[in-house]
Parts: structure tokens; C-alpha cells; sequence
């Protein structure tokens, strides 16, 4: 027999039973409690963190045989974050959930939850949170070199946009310490990776103090102290 119509959660006592001429027989009593009908539901793990967005993935997986009507990402700078604010709709199916949260503020600390939801209602997974990055390009390794005795060869790796173009990158430099782009600048192209700029070093002029620096919509970042040059011609 298929018993249909339960409710979850909930524990039956049922009797088989036969009925002839003589009257009714009925089986030992037996007793079982249904499923709950909860979906299983996981934490949003980002993998990719942007200064606006943030890819993650989770799992979701039904009780009970109940089928998902939806299922997704919420997130708020609040916590606890429901399907009543933002949120991603990631569809019906079960197992893996891959998702990318949008519209982000640079720097700021955000609060997720995985929810699915099923005819019974919605259920969320336990909550986890982030902060953005400032959005700042990095500058990861200046390096020098000379060429001849009077060409210093700088190399910058710039690792990281911040999640926006670079659109300029170089190097600054004085003899008064800690250059900065009001100070002389040369500049090698735009975007990440490794670039080199030769830079002439002029016996008379003394130490140059030397900085790289990559500038996106977020402002201008520099070499930190320990990548600072401090140079002076060979023959001083």
C-alpha cells in the first residue's frame, strides 16, 4: 500500500488488516515518523572576491523527496540576510550551487546565506561573512638593474587591479624622498603584469628615491617603504 497525504515530521501508527465473514483481523501495530521535508543547505565558500562582486559556491540537497521551488545567495551589509533583499535565483535543481554576487560596495563587510526553498517554506544555511576589497590596485615586487654606468633599469609587477583597469602605471621619483605622480613621473602602458622602465641616472644629481605606483578609477597606490629605491650613480 502507498500511504499518501502525511504531513512531515510527523510519527503514524499503522495496522494491517483482513476482513472475511468471521469478522476483522488486524497485524501488530507499527509505528514510523516522516521525513522532515527540510532541504539540506550549506554556507556560500567564495572562491573569487572582487572589490563589486563575489563568486562562491555551496550545496543544497531536498529531505524527504520534497521538490526545490527555488534556491539561491542572500546577502545584506546586515546580518542574517533573507530572500526578501538581495539574492541570487539559482533554479530548482539539487547538488552543486555556483553563484556571483553583483552590485557591491568596495570595503565593505557583507553577510551571506544559502536558502532553498520548497512548498513547506524556506530554509536558509548558516551564515558567513566578507569584506570587499578597497578596490586599489597592488604593486607586489620593484626590482633594478644597471644597464651601462648610467642606465638604471626598474622592473614593477603590478599582481592585482583591485577589480578595475588599471589605466596608468610607472614609476616617480625626486632626491628628496617619498616621490610621488606630482613629483617626475615615467609611465610604461596600463594594466597588470610586469613592466620595465630605464631610467637615466645623472652623476651630479645626487640619490634618487624611486617609487613605482598603477592608478585605477580608486585612486593611486604606490610601492610600499621596503620597495623604494634608493639610488645613486655608479661613479659617486
Amino acid at each position: 500500500c502507498n500511504i499518501t497525504g502525511l504531513s512531515p515530521a510527523t510519527t503514524y501508527y499503522a495496522r494491517g488488516y483482513a476482513v472475511n465473514s468471521a469478522g476483522v483481523s488486524y497485524s501488530s501495530q507499527m509505528s514510523f515518523t516522516t521525513a522532515s521535508g527540510n532541504p539540506n543547505v550549506g554556507y556560500f565558500d567564495y572562491t573569487e572576491l572582487m572589490a563589486t562582486s563575489a563568486t562562491g559556491r555551496s550545496t543544497v540537497t531536498t529531505g524527504g523527496g520534497v521538490p526545490l521551488t527555488g534556491r539561491g545567495v542572500c546577502w545584506s551589509t546586515s546580518p542574517n540576510p533573507t530572500v526578501t533583499g538581495n539574492h541570487t535565483s539559482g533554479g530548482t535543481s539539487t547538488g552543486n550551487l555556483v553563484e556571483t554576487l553583483t552590485g557591491l560596495t568596495p570595503n565593505t563587510m557583507y553577510y551571506t546565506r544559502v536558502y532553498a526553498t520548497t512548498s513547506y517554506g524556506t530554509y536558509y544555511g548558516s551564515q558567513r561573512s566578507f569584506t570587499t576589497p578597497d578596490g586599489m590596485a597592488t604593486i607586489s615586487q620593484v626590482s633594478s638593474s644597471w644597464s651601462g654606468d648610467s642606465v638604471l633599469q626598474v622592473t614593477v609587477v603590478v599582481s592585482s587591479d583591485g577589480g578595475y583597469q588599471v589605466t596608468s602605471r610607472g614609476i616617480c621619483y625626486n632626491h628628496t624622498g617619498s616621490p610621488t605622480i606630482n613629483s617626475t613621473c615615467m609611465t610604461n602602458g596600463t594594466g597588470t603584469g610586469t613592466f620595465t622602465i630605464s631610467l637615466p641616472i645623472n652623476r651630479t644629481q645626487g640619490t634618487y628615491y624611486i617609487r613605482a605606483f598603477a592608478t585605477n578609477t580608486n585612486g593611486t597606490v604606490y610601492g610600499d617603504d621596503n620597495m623604494t629605491l634608493t639610488v645613486t650613480h655608479p661613479y659617486n
